[in-house]
């Protein structure tokens, strides 16, 4: 195993990590409000599977594009200031499509455009996250923390399309897309009102300066030379080849095979929160209970179950139950991830190291995001497709039970004695 040489974080300030998690949420929220209503409006306006397959494929382009770049920018600036400038760029850009409508026009090119830019700030915010995350909780509660930061998005996934399909019935989409701009400013305000820093401390900090292409290729030598991050990220990259089909077309399999409405189809992202608040605010509780192998094969393997079952089944409120636990199950597979990232990499590479690995995970996601689409609507059976992609996920986990992945446990560093003050809030736990 590589040495760790892990920095020591300042001292965290009472409060702070709620703030964080307080302002993450409301955005959140407000994120999915945009993402609820746009595929609905993307599928009225096209009819096509492969549409919704090319707005879900902008959102995730941008990471194999700018990742392994973005990764190493991270780790030489103050990731505070940086969060904070890209809500507010973010909210910017997303006030474009209100504008556009304000004017009656706003065609899905636009759309695809919108949400590219978008995601490609969202890439330096959420590696900037995921870094900064170690610095406002000890070692010992990184899992409990990462269970309650991923559990946001899930949580404003219950709330975001109940909250969209009120709002669509009474107000324009405009209204939508200026309420979730909205939600970056109180992003942006509550990262401003934290005062632990999200780097490492400044005496520990590299005292050499050096080209952003030699910071990119040590976050890439570290990744390929880490036997698990590298294995979890090839098995990330696979999983998602089918992962990446489901999410988008679940609207194209309630309309056409379920014949849903608009607040039906909204449901399963619903259900999607659901089983991911649940599953995600469970890490803590499993983890006691089961090793990351378990888990990590385990719920890919059990999410390809799940497709099995619901595109068996065919009844709405037992394919909202599948869909709810096949998201649960990515929540858990996601909460390991990051835990075990922010376990064995050391805090100067984490920025990198994240992008890194979301780079390998995520590539293969706009390709499949798109011949999924593609390949449903030249077959015209999304039954089928579904069951090939959920028979591959079962077979996946199979195949990687003899990798790394299931002695995760001999890799990660002996627990240090947490030097910090405790969070008041902790100590009352």
């Amino acid at each position: 195993m590589i040495a760790q040489d892990r920095l020591a974080v300042p001292a965290r300030r009472a409060g702070d990590f709620w703030l964080y998690w307080a302002g993450q949420t409301i955005s959140l929220i407000g994120s999915t409000l945009t993402a609820t209503a746009l595929p609905l409006l993307v599928f009225k306006l096209s009819g096509s599977a492969l549409d919704l397959g090319l707005a879900s494929a902008a959102t995730w382009v941008p990471y194999p594009l700018f990742g392994l770049f973005i990764g190493a920018w991270v780790d030489r600036v103050n990731r505070k200031g940086l969060m904070i400038g890209l809500d507010l760029a973010r909210a910017a850009g997303l006030a474009v499509l209100p504008g556009l409508a304000l004017f009656g026009h706003l065609p899905i090119w636009w759309i695809y455009l919108v949400t590219f830019i978008t995601s490609t700030l969202a890439v330096g915010f959420f590696s900037a996250t995921n870094a900064a995350i170690p610095s406002l909780v000890s070692q010992d509660d990184l899992l409990k923390a990462n269970g309650r930061i991923q559990a946001s998005a899930p949580f404003a996934t219950i709330v975001g399309p109940l909250l969209a399909g009120v709002l669509l019935t009474s107000i324009s989409l405009q209204v939508v897309l200026w309420v979730d701009a909205a939600t970056f400013l109180v992003s942006a305000l509550s990262l401003a009102m934290i005062r632990t820093s999200f780097n490492a401390a400044p005496g520990e900090a590299r005292s050499e300066r050096r080209s952003l292409r030699r910071d990119i290729l040590e976050g890439l030598r570290y990744v390929l030379a880490q036997p698990v991050i590298r294995t979890m990220a090839l098995f990330s990259l696979l999983a998602n080849l089918a992962v990446a089909v489901f999410y988008p077309q679940i609207v194209f399999f309630a309309k056409e095979v379920l014949i849903a409405s608009d607040a039906q189809v909204s449901q399963f992202f619903t259900a999607a929160g659901v089983g991911g608040v649940v599953f995600m605010l469970s890490a803590g509780f499993l983890r006691k209970r089961l090793s990351y192998g378990v888990i990590l094969l385990g719920s890919i393997a059990l999410q390809g179950v799940f497709v099995l079952a619901m595109i068996a089944v065919r009844v709405l409120w037992v394919d909202l139950l599948c869909f709810g636990i096949m998201f649960g199950m990515i929540g858990l597979f996601d909460v390991a991830f990051d835990t075990i990232l922010q376990a064995l990499t050391p805090n100067r590479l984490l920025g990198r190291v994240v992008a890194f690995t979301s780079v390998v995970a995520i590539f293969s996601v706009p390709l499949s995001t798109i011949v999924g689409g593609a390949v449903i609507d030249q077959v015209k059976n999304v039954l089928l497709v579904f069951g090939i992609l959920g028979a591959f996920l079962i077979v996946l986990a199979l195949v990687f039970v003899r990798s790394p992945l299931t002695h995760v446990e001999r890799s990660l560093p002996a627990t240090q004695p947490d030097t910090q003050p405790v969070e008041a809030a902790e100590a009352a736990e």
